[in-house]
């Protein structure tokens, strides 16, 4: 049975029989007193769910709490309430972690149960902003999901439907469907556009929602480099500047010895790119980066077996060193922001602004 997708008449209550509520003054002791900025800063030690990310399986309980706590605040009193609400609603995630659910299991025993949690938990959230208080949809900026294939395609249908009543949605992280599902993902993402959306993180078989998100700027594929996918990307979003997940895709056939070349081809306006270490060739790979105009951010992603200077030749601060330079000869960035290197490895993320 597929989810329920509306609320029946029973549980839409009438109350204009009551008599109207007496207005109440602020709060203004205790915590709601606070100032908002040092409300948010309280808040920033429960942090979300990282965007992009391949595995939402692995989260932290601070993590796991936030949602809990947001929502606890925002129905303390009014004061807390503007500013907790906003935050409670900015994102609409259906993550594994959250029913103790594991994509592995998902994708190896075929648990019907947990596919269906999941599946319930979306519309239920889904419902909150889009038909028990549609002014709440104004706050959903991000949408970060796990699909399955439980009655994929009427939940898919009304997923994307809700999107579109999202005007401020700027990312989307859609993982978990498998190939399976791609017919249903397709069907339901025909004919809509979301030209709000700036950064997308999607599945290798992602064409139908790379066609509906025309103007993104970020796209990361999650299920590693594929020339498909690439090909996607370069027909339906021309004004990409970053593209993720594709770092080792000059191991595939066609790409090898032109990877480069096929970038500037069809990512002219890359603002970020992203390497993997062990594939960088010292002065070929600067020289090839050199030639993209916008380039403003060079990442080194540096897998666990290349750390340390007996194991790694070149060491990592000799590129660190190269890429600021290839930087330094780039034209200053229209926006405002500054160039720099980040370095990504086992000890997490490490940035290098250039002065």
């Amino acid at each position: 049975m597929a989810p329920r997708l509306r609320p029946t008449h029973r549980e839409i209550r009438v109350t204009h029989h009551q008599a109207p509520v007496a207005p109440v003054a602020p709060n203004t002791k205790g915590l709601p007193a606070l100032p908002t900025e040092l409300l948010l800063e309280i808040v920033s030690y429960f942090p979300s769910i990282p965007i992009p990310t391949s595995d939402l399986t692995v989260c932290s309980q601070s993590q796991l709490e936030r949602i809990n706590i947001l929502q606890a605040l925002s129905q303390m009193c009014r004061s807390l309430r503007s500013v907790f609400l906003p935050l409670t609603w900015q994102r609409i995630e259906v993550y594994a972690a959250s029913h103790t659910v594991f994509l592995a299991r998902i994708s190896r025993r075929g648990d019907s149960r947990r596919k269906k949690e999941l599946a319930t938990e979306l519309v239920r959230q889904l419902e909150i902003v889009t038909i028990r208080d549609p002014t709440l949809a104004a706050y959903v900026k991000i949408v970060n999901v796990v699909l399955t294939d439980y009655c994929s395609k009427t939940v898919f249908r009304e997923f994307v439907r809700c999107l579109a009543l999202f005007p401020n949605l700027h990312t989307m992280q859609i993982l978990g469907a498998g190939d399976n599902q791609e017919r249903d993902l397709n069907v339901a993402f025909a004919g809509y556009t979301f030209p709000s959306v700036r950064t997308l993180i999607v599945p290798g078989f992602a064409s139908a929602i790379l066609k509906a998100c025309p103007d993104v700027k970020s796209v990361t594929n999650a299920s590693g480099p594929n020339p498909f996918i690439f090909y996607d990307i370069a027909k339906y979003c021309p004004n990409v500047e970053e593209l993720r997940g594709f770092s080792d895709i000059g191991d595939v056939k066609e790409f090898q010895g032109n990877f480069f070349q096929m970038m500037r081809k069809h990512f002219p306006k890359t603002r970020v790119f992203v390497l993997s270490a062990p594939k960088i060739v010292s002065n070929q790979t600067w020289q090839e980066l050199a030639q993209f105009p916008a380039l403003q951010c060079i990442e080194i992603n540096v897998p666990p077996n290349t750390r340390g200077r007996h194991e790694w030749k070149p060491p990592i601060k000799t590129f660190i060193k190269q890429a600021k330079e290839v930087l330094r000869g780039m034209p200053k960035p229209d926006d405002g922001g500054r160039k720099c290197v980040v370095v990504v490895d086992g000890s997490g993320k490490r940035r290098y602004i250039l002065d």
